[in-house]
């Protein structure tokens, strides 16, 4: 088992041609604009919250995105986009093999006692398990007796899931109710515990679709935009139900390579998009026990339901290999291109209730390309599109731009995301069939040379077709060079980086840093960096020339490793590492157990206990045996053993508190926290158990007022706890005056396992 531990973040890493004055410096960052470029710098002074990041991923949406329509309207030579039609509330797979639910199954049960209406969340999520299920062989199931299963929770501000599958009984789904109880947010939350991460998360190849504004990114939503390896079968796909709008309200937090694609980002969405699907099928390996499976055409893929393998098909094609047109009898055909040899497509006269395919392939290393010659096509009062032509120029099985109006002139090329020879045209006048039809419409069609198809051109940088299938020019980012982009200038460097660096170390070799080492011949150069404060800060190291030279970023020590007999990997240092015990995996005592602490109290240095006294109180709880101080309040005696401690009443004033609070690090995930408390006096105070993270404001628990049973009393609770967390347990002194000291708070044997409490 494998828990990755992040110690410390670098937002980006630059090779530039010379250093500032300053090596460590304040970020200072500009608002974005749609031509800079792709990495922007970190907000100057911009908090960073580290306490997500080693947590099992959990996403969170929030509770408004806006929808648009995807017309392009070309009216009397004007092109015109279509405003925003209405709001409401509204990954790929992460690249780790653990994240899959085993046997391709997830159970799940609805907490209804979380929901008002039963009714309308019952119904929404079983369309959507009913389509999660069609898309491929996982299976949501509802549970019988299943101890891992997803429990959706719908009392709670939130639409979120952790991410895959996490091992623990009553993995949460949140779906808000009066906000996130719709078809397209289940979907997302449902295919983020399968495993999958959000679109605009896909490191590797988001760069050539979208550009993050992280000026306006609100520092809470940083997380759902952090880019992470992912297991990518196909390309990026701005209509997947995992990516996010460009915009909320006005602030624009992404830009689209193609402004004109944003629709994909905001339109309603009814299902898993057709490259959701892929990756889903792709991810849990569906097709491996497929019998003689079928081999698709023209991108479609196989995918497997109920035992069945078939192809999958885009929209508009069918057949068995996907090598058929979906179309109206008296329109629609496939044209196959020569290199520069133009073809038309044209529809004059057209009747209503037609839906017509046209699928454009063109040869290898060429793009597809459509001219709109003449274009008569009724549209509304409000200028929205009756009849359209749907021109699919991102991906093939993505949802295209619709074009209606009166004007020509408008050109359209395959965007050099996945193959570029093939394109799909379709016309519709199905859907407001008894309207008028325009005169109709004319395009070219061309395969066009293209180089750049093979994507020749290495890191960031711009490929341009030149007039051949083997011409093309690479313009480079500076600093690197060469035909491909692919060699670094042999120049002196500056290595710069914007870094943040938690605050919440709690000593030891647990003391988080981040060490930068740079190799030179013979000469090294080492820089370690201390805790930023949860500031974005810039660093800067001078780099002499050198041949070939590359960039490390070193992994965690937990990168890489899998610890035997289901225990958990933990970093204790920047090198080293722990494989770490859960409750019950190397027996259920905290000698055995590396995540069972106990603290009985029954001895001065209890080698297993994770508690301390505070320092930030105006008392501390006594070690005691037998009888307290003032009778008639505290215990006679020990709840087990001979040894407890107690908060005594006697020489404090009302509202003192004594505190004991962890000196540990926890593993990730639930906990449950058991200890026997004595509250019998008349004027006992308080007993409250809380958590806090790092330096944010402490969270109660739970909490025991006022006289309780007589004698002791055994208690437990469920606490989500994480490697910055800390446990405090605190006792406040009740009464209304010094005299009134009848309150002695007592307890003892306290327990913390991983893992849910027992019934």
């Amino acid at each position: 088992m494998k828990i990755q531990s992040i110690i410390v973040i670098i937002l980006t890493g630059f090779l530039l041609q010379r250093c500032s004055a300053s090596a460590i410096h304040d970020v200072r960052g500009s608002q974005g604009t749609q031509n800079e470029v792709r990495h922007n710098r970190a907000t100057k002074e911009k908090k960073f919250d580290p306490k997500e990041l080693n947590k099992p991923l959990l996403d969170e949406n929030s509770l408004e995105e806006n929808y648009a329509e995807r017309m392009v309207v070309y009216l009397d030579g004007k092109k015109t986009k279509q405003p925003p039609v209405g709001t409401r509330r509204k990954r790929h797979f992460i690249a780790e093999e653990n994240v899959k639910w085993p046997n391709k199954v997830i159970p799940y049960q609805i907490e209804t006692s979380t929901f008002n209406s039963q009714t309308n969340i019952t119904a929404v999520f079983q369309e959507a398990v009913s389509l999660f299920n069609e898309a491929g062989c996982v299976k949501w199931v509802p549970r019988t007796s299943e101890e891992d299963y997803i429990s959706v929770i719908g009392n709670q501000l939130k639409c979120s899931s952790f991410v895959g599958h996490l091992g623990v009984s009553g993995q949460k789904l949140w779906l808000y109710e009066y906000g996130c109880v719709f078809l397209d947010v289940a979907l997302h939350e449902m295919l983020h515990a399968a495993g999958a991460m959000h679109e605009q998360s896909r490191e590797d190849d988001r760069d050539r679709t979208i550009t993050l504004n992280w000026d306006s990114i609100p520092r809470q939503l940083e997380m759902n935009y952090r880019g992470y390896k992912t297991a990518n079968a196909r390309e990026y796909d701005l209509g997947s139900v995992l990516q996010y709008p460009l915009k909320y309200g006005t602030i624009r937090l992404m830009y689209a390579s193609d402004p004109d694609l944003a629709y994909l980002t905001e339109n309603m969405k009814t299902d898993l998009s057709f490259y959701d699907q892929a990756e889903l099928n792709a991810f849990y390996q569906c097709t491996d026990d497929c019998t003689n499976p079928p081999v698709c055409q023209n991108e479609g893929f196989v995918k497997q339901v109920n035992g069945e393998c078939s192809c999958q098909c885009v929209e508009g094609l069918t057949g068995p290999d996907c090598t058929q047109i979906d179309t109206s009898p008296k329109c629609g055909n496939i044209i196959n291109l020569e290199e520069g040899k133009p073809d038309k497509i044209t529809l004059y006269n057209y009747d209503g209730g037609l839906k017509c395919t046209w699928l454009i392939k063109g040869t290898p290393k060429t793009k597809i390309q459509v001219k709109i010659d003449s274009l008569d096509l009724p549209t509304s009062d409000m200028g929205n599109c009756y009849h359209y032509l749907e021109i699919r120029d991102y991906l093939t099985g993505a949802p295209g731009k619709l074009i209606c109006g009166n004007s020509d002139g408008g050109e359209f090329t395959k965007k050099n995301l996945g193959p570029t020879n093939i394109m799909i045209v379709r016309f519709d006048s199905d859907q407001y069939e008894t309207v008028t039809p325009g005169k109709g419409f004319s395009l070219t069609v061309t395969a066009a040379p293209s180089a750049c198809s093979s994507s020749p051109c290495k890191y960031p940088s711009t490929c341009v077709d030149g007039t051949t299938t083997d011409e093309y020019t690479c313009t480079c980012t500076e600093g690197y060079s060469g035909t491909n982009c692919d060699t670094v200038a042999g120049a002196d460097r500056c290595l710069r980086l914007d870094y943040a660096i938690s605050d919440r170390n709690i000593g030891g070799a647990y003391t988080t840093s981040l060490t930068v080492t740079a190799v030179m011949g013979s000469t090294t150069i080492t820089e370690t960096l201390g805790s930023t404060g949860n500031v974005w800060r810039s660093f800067e190291m001078s780099l002499e020339a050198a041949d070939d030279l590359k960039r490390r970023n070193v992994p965690t020590p937990c990168d890489g490793v899998e610890c035997p007999d289901g225990r958990v990997c933990q970093a204790t240092s920047t090198t080293t590492y722990q494989c770490r015990c859960p409750a019950g995996v190397c027996g259920d005592s905290p000698g055995n157990n590396d995540m069972f602490f106990t603290c009985d109290f029954e001895t001065i240095n209890e080698p297993y206990c994770f508690l301390e006294e505070s320092n930030s109180d105006q008392f501390d709880f006594t070690r005691k045996t037998g009888e307290t101080l003032t009778s008639n309040t505290g215990p006679t005696s020990a709840a087990l053993g001979s040894y407890y401690k107690y908060a005594e009443a006697t020489g404090h004033h009302p509202g003192d508190e004594a505190i004991l609070q962890s000196n540990v690090p926890f593993a990730f995930g639930t906990y449950c926290l058991s200890l026997s408390i004595h509250m019998e006096g008349k004027e006992s105070g308080s007993l409250s158990i809380l958590t806090q993270e790092g330096t944010e404001d402490a969270v109660l628990q739970t909490q025991y007022s006022g006289e309780q049973t007589v004698g002791w009393f055994r208690a437990s609770t469920e606490i989500d706890l994480t490697p910055f967390t800390k446990i405090m347990i605190k006792a406040v002194r009740g009464g209304k005056k010094e005299e009134h000291d009848k309150g002695d708070v007592a307890i003892d044997n306290v327990e913390l396992k991983f893992g849910p409490c027992s019934n």
